[in-house]
């Protein structure tokens, strides 16, 4: 018996990417954190949430009251955890052993914006911590337009890169 098929990849518009980008920003020079929501991979909404770790520029907590709220929001709005990310201000974009550590959610992608450039570098993993495997995936960045055919107007990139 086989589980539920992984997506592909992480396929997200450039305004949500955005957010998620902004948000990282924003918490500089501590990681930021957040989650996203959506359907078969394909994200619908971000959430840019708290960052209650002790020591916020080497490790991101989401503030569980916030994770409470999101779940909900979501189970509500009929989505599925799609993503999870953070920033790592000052190093590249690719897990830490706290990371894989504390990748509870082997089904969602986790996204890494490395602040360390001069340009944000964007990543996505699936994270087995059980087996402590760490699987690059692709973000597609999708067009905005509804009218637009799915494939046509998407910006792929190498697994995991941006």
């Amino acid at each position: 018996m086989t589980g539920p098929q992984r997506p592909e990849g992480l396929r997200i518009s450039q305004t949500l990417l955005d957010t998620v980008i902004e948000h990282c920003r924003r918490g500089y020079p501590d990681e930021a954190c957040g989650i996203v929501t959506g359907f078969s991979g394909k994200a619908r909404r971000v959430y840019c949430l708290t960052n209650v770790a002790p020591d916020k520029s080497r490790r991101y907590l989401i503030d569980a009251r916030e994770q409470f709220r999101v779940f909900r929001e979501m189970r509500e709005a009929g989505e599925e955890l799609v993503a999870i990310f953070h920033s790592h201000p000052a190093t590249a974009a690719y897990p830490s052993q706290t990371d894989v550590d504390l990748a509870f959610y082997p089904q969602a992608a986790y996204v890494i914006v490395s602040l360390a450039g001069s340009r944000p570098d964007v990543r996505a993993y699936r994270i087995d911590r059980e087996r402590r495997s760490v699987v690059p995936v692709a973000v597609i960045v999708e067009s905005e337009s509804p009218d637009v055919r799915k494939d046509e107007h998407s910006r792929r990139t190498e697994p995991g890169g941006y």
